[in-house]
């Protein structure tokens, strides 16, 4: 069944690339979804693989028809079809950066701010900021080449935040970060370079000097727009450098000349953060060398897809002392208190299927676990306290009411499952200066 699946996931992926190349579509129609949704369930397999491909091609348009049906369903072979098609559709949709258009002449960077975070589905925060008239023309640019290129005509830069609304805010900012690339929804900055000088003293040649050797290390920030959710970073390869004298940085033994895998790779599960920062290491070519003319790498990401409940606990307040299995994880509530509108919670976690030597999977409980008010807003939760014993965590959490929202009791502990996705994503700088 394995094996259907994964093929199912790669014919879902030819399709999506395939709607891409399509220049025009009708929109979706309710009608037309729900008749495909419903051969996913047919007794003729190529009905059901005809009816994927379809549902495929339709592309980000199907989500809503899809993950409304995924609540409802019951049947099993419709539900793993819905979950591959929303897994990989989600991907696609994921790391597809968002494309703005500007077009002005001596209009307020702020009134273009708001339009580009307006045409990614972003919220523009304005904190009072200086404004300035400029005059600009960008068409179908990604979200980060659009930002840079207003910081760079402004005095204003801008940061994101990982919260519901995807909130865009712009601060005031007379430095510059002239060694960027965007790539599809990421922005990366190289932020330093440092060294070290070594020299061999035993084993040397009897003939000739001791070799010495500079090691060299680049710092660089990866920046994710709003709507992806970083929550890994792994390997770093650095497939090209070359100083200005036209010496290569990087030992030959390290260079990698495979291409980009554009699969799923591995990459250790952390935090959830719209900027994380990757290092590499390489070796001074040569001692007359001041800048680095061509930089060219490629780093592991990992992404957050979707969050899905795991599991749900009504009326949390009374379910002291009860315990709760889902899909990955068993949880007991040990305590749960409430005094003047935040809530106290115990919990005992533990893993059900045991990875050795992996502590990464407590590590953002934290960021997965939700508390939801009778009202239905959402409590902003803070991990107090965690202790690790063998394969059980045990934490406590408070959960006070958001800020500016008449608090409610707190009723549902929700701990959500993250559904992630993995690729290589290459980054290059040039003239970059040596120390």
């Amino acid at each position: 069944m394995r094996f259907h699946l994964i093929l199912l996931g790669l014919l879902v992926l030819g399709a999506v690339r395939a709607e891409e190349r399509v220049l025009s579509r009708r929109p979706l129609q309710a009608p037309k979804a729900q008749q495909l949704i419903e051969q996913l369930g047919s007794k003729d397999y190529k009905e059901r693989e005809k009816a994927s491909k379809d549902l495929a091609a339709e592309g980000e348009a199907a989500l809503p028809f899809l993950k409304a049906a995924l609540l409802t369903t019951e049947g099993p072979e419709v539900q793993r079809r819905l979950e591959v098609l929303i897994d990989t559709l989600n991907s696609e949709v994921a790391f597809r950066p968002s494309l703005v258009t500007i077009d002005c002449k001596n209009a307020s960077a702020k009134a273009i701010i708001k339009s580009v975070c307006k045409q990614a589905g972003y919220t523009f925060q304005d904190g009072g900021q200086t404004d300035k008239k400029i005059t600009l023309k960008l068409a179908n640019v990604p979200f980060w080449e659009a930002t840079n290129t207003i910081s760079l005509a402004t005095s204003l830069s801008f940061t994101a935040s990982d919260d519901d609304r995807k909130t865009i805010s712009i601060f005031n900012d007379e430095t510059v970060s002239p060694h960027t690339d965007v790539n599809g929804p990421f922005r990366f900055t190289a932020t330093n370079i440092n060294g070290s000088r070594s020299i061999q003293l035993s084993n040397i040649p009897k003939v000739g000097r001791p070799s010495n050797q500079e090691y060299m290390n680049m710092s660089v920030t990866i920046q994710a727009e709003p709507k992806l959710v970083l929550v890994g970073v792994g390997t770093v390869t650095v497939l090209k450098a070359l100083d200005d004298t036209g010496a290569s940085l990087v030992p030959a033994t390290e260079i990698d000349p495979g291409e980009l895998r554009s699969g799923r790779v591995q990459v250790p599960i952390g935090y959830r953060s719209l900027t994380q920062s990757c290092n590499m290491g390489f070796n001074r070519g040569s001692r007359d060398a001041t800048a680095i003319r061509e930089f060219r790498a490629k780093v592991a990401v990992a992404v957050l897809i979707e969050e899905r409940p795991e599991f749900i606990i009504e009326n949390i307040l009374d379910a002291k002392k009860k315990k709760f299995s889902g899909l990955n994880f068993d949880l007991e509530v040990v305590d749960a208190t409430e005094a003047m509108g935040v809530a106290t919670i115990k919990v005992k976690l533990q893993q059900r299927e045991m990875i050795a030597n992996d502590q990464s999977w407590y590590y953002a409980v934290n960021q997965r676990l939700v508390m939801i008010d009778d009202k239905g807003g959402k409590m902003i939760g803070n991990l107090t306290e965690q202790n690790q014993n063998g394969g059980v965590v045990a934490m406590t959490f408070s959960f006070a009411p958001s800020p500016g929202k008449k608090p409610g009791k707190p009723s549902k502990l929700i701990l959500n499952e993250w559904i992630t996705e993995s690729r290589e994503i290459e980054f290059k700088f040039k003239d970059i200066p040596l120390p």
